[in-house]
């Protein structure tokens, strides 16, 4: 069995992650600055970059040590309506 990722190493891969949503932010502004912002594919560019935004910072609370996180990320789930069943 795999022992689960340290601390340093999900810090790591944090980063690495960063260096990617760069990446991504500028492609969207390209193909936006050509395309216009509701083309399909700065939609598609955009969303990547959402996904790389909510990994991160679930790899940014898992690298905490101590804390008020130790490891754990919060719960992004929108709330239901009152009177919504689940």
């Amino acid at each position: 069995m795999r022992k689960p990722p340290t601390h340093e190493q999900y810090a790591i891969v944090s980063d690495q992650v960063g260096n990617r949503m760069r990446y991504l932010r500028k492609l969207a502004d390209h193909l936006a600055a050509r395309l216009g912002r509701t083309h399909e594919l700065v939609e598609a560019a955009e969303k990547a970059y959402d996904a790389a935004y909510r990994l991160r910072m679930k790899l940014h609370y898992a690298s905490f040590k101590s804390g008020i996180m130790s490891g754990k990320y919060p719960d992004t789930t929108p709330p239901k309506p009152e009177g919504e069943s689940s």
